[in-house]
């Protein structure tokens, strides 16, 4: 994925298809009006992130929710999803 690719952070929960909008395995971003997801682009490639947790690539997709325009981050499988999580030295270092 080229290294100019929007960050978007979200969290993975829940990660699921919503067929009912016409949408394979997806997660859900925000509103359309939120700021931070202002200026994106539906098919525009993404990479979700939950900090300290997971991420993936995703494309994204507007659809109308109850009357609102509302974001959704695609997934290609959930073998999308990468474990990013890093242990903390100081909790490392603490005998079992």
């Amino acid at each position: 994925m080229s290294p100019d690719v929007r960050i978007i952070e979200t969290e993975f929960f829940p990660t699921e298809e919503h067929p009912e909008y016409g949408l394979g395995l997806s997660v859900y971003l925000g509103p359309a009006d939120w700021p931070p997801l202002s200026g994106l682009q539906n098919g525009e490639h993404i990479r979700l992130v939950e900090p300290n947790e997971l991420e993936a690539e995703a494309i994204a997709q507007q659809v109308i929710v109850n009357g609102h325009a509302t974001w959704f981050g695609i997934l290609a499988g959930l073998d999308a999803i990468r474990v990013i999580y890093q242990p903390s030295s100081a909790l490392s270092d603490v005998a079992p």
